[in-house]
């Protein structure tokens, strides 16, 4: 491997070493943890979740089959995604530029706080960020029938892994109006490559609702949710925007390759403002709709590249990197104690080791410790005060509380 990229990605790596020593995760991580191990044992029977795609927990349930059912596994598959978009972007600068200015966009990215975080935890962004990456890539590299279509594969799988990987199809299209380089037979290329990805799924769905349509309607239909006590579609209207918008501002790197001079002040500059702006919102909003800025990070990283780093400029970059890297560890630190999450894993661990049978309002975190799927009164009761508290019956006695988590069991 080129020794500019080994050393661009030191810093990812350091800091995926120290992220491995937290074992405290979002209730989204257990789903696709569960779920995950749904499909390595053949037992997805009620697992149809209508909010996540399948590709990531399919992926983790090859593993599984291999290696075994874990975190860890889970977590090593999450960094070795995070290596290859650093990669990924270093070959994309490269291709654009030179190989000075790619070592700088790949170093930008492996030092990056978000990056580091999502690409270390069992999420499905990692394996997003590569398709797209990949599928990016392989656009403005398309030179014939097979590339196009190639591009609609991963386009697909991209859609597979989180449902925005759909944007893909229209920005094909604003490529080839800037571009002129994609006529209306290489689209219909794409279109195939595109259902040809989505044939599994589209397969499974008609095994299970009679429809090939059928997980796509039920999708759409609890998208468009209006249950007040849920994530509706008031909240989701913002996260539909902030992604379009984040997937638009990823791609315009497709326009620069052959009007770098003309293109690059105003990517620059729009870029910038679509970050700061999706951050703002994120932060005083909704702060977990941030996630959706990392499709951004490597772009912006390889447009940043481009500009010339000397003298005073270079040691600016170079602390802005040492900084990054601090916020880095903050990040890490602070969410591998957030008191939610271990509350979580140690509420999990109790109910696991003292209970036989168990009723919760978070079944994925107690099915990934327990092994036992959800009973309803059961011997405990696991009740999260973050997930909609339950009404504990008076027969049951709290005894393990943890930050908000309780665990009560039957006292007869």
């Amino acid at each position: 491997m080129n020794r500019k990229i080994l050393l661009a990605l030191t810093p990812f790596i350091a800091l995926a070493c120290f992220s491995l020593f937290f074992q405290a995760y979002s209730s989204d991580e257990y789903a696709y943890l569960t779920t995950g191990k749904a499909f390595a044992e053949n037992t997805l029977q009620g697992y149809t979740d209508l909010g996540r795609f399948p590709l990531y927990s399919f992926t983790l349930s090859i593993l599984f089959r291999i290696f075994g059912y874990g975190e860890l596994i889970a977590r090593l598959f999450s960094i070795a995604l995070g290596i290859f978009g650093i990669i990924l972007t270093f070959k994309l600068a490269k291709e654009l530029f030179n190989e000075e200015k790619a070592f700088f966009a790949a170093l930008i990215v492996s030092t990056n706080p978000l990056y580091t975080y999502l690409t270390t935890r069992m999420l499905s962004e990692a394996l997003f960020l590569v398709l797209f990456m990949g599928s990016l890539i392989v656009l403005l590299k398309a030179k014939n029938y097979l590339h196009y279509a190639f591009f609609g594969v991963l386009a697909g799988l991209t859609f597979l892994t989180r449902y925005f990987g759909g944007y893909l199809l229209f920005v094909a299209l604003l490529y080839a109006y800037f571009t002129k380089k994609l006529n209306w037979k290489n689209y219909l290329l794409i279109i195939i490559g595109f259902i040809i990805a989505l044939s599994p799924w589209m397969a499974w769905s008609a095994s299970e609702t009679g429809s090939a349509f059928g997980f796509g309607l039920s999708f759409l239909t609890n998208q468009l949710s209006l249950n007040e006590n849920a994530f509706s579609l008031p909240d989701k209207i913002p996260l539909y925007a902030l992604g379009l918008l984040g997937i638009l501002c990823a791609s315009s790197i497709l326009l620069v390759k052959n009007n770098w001079k003309k293109t690059n002040p105003l990517l620059l500059a729009s870029i910038i403002g679509v970050w700061i702006s999706m951050e703002a919102y994120g932060f005083l909003g909704n702060p977990p709709l941030i996630r959706y800025l990392l499709p951004v990070i490597p772009v912006l990283a390889v447009l940043v590249s481009s500009i010339e780093f000397k003298g005073s400029w270079k040691k600016i970059l170079i602390a802005t990197l040492v900084l990054n890297l601090i916020a880095g560890v903050f990040v890490i630190n602070y969410f591998g104690n957030n008191a939610k999450y271990v509350g979580y894993r140690e509420a999990g661990l109790f109910a696991a080791e003292n209970c036989d049978s168990i009723d919760s309002n978070i079944q994925r975190i107690i099915e990934h410790y327990s092994g036992k799927r959800n009973t309803l009164n059961g011997e405990c009761i696991v009740s999260s005060d973050y997930d909609g508290k339950l009404e504990i019956p008076s027969n049951y006695l709290l005894v393990f509380e943890k930050n908000g988590v309780n665990v009560y069991q039957n006292s007869g």
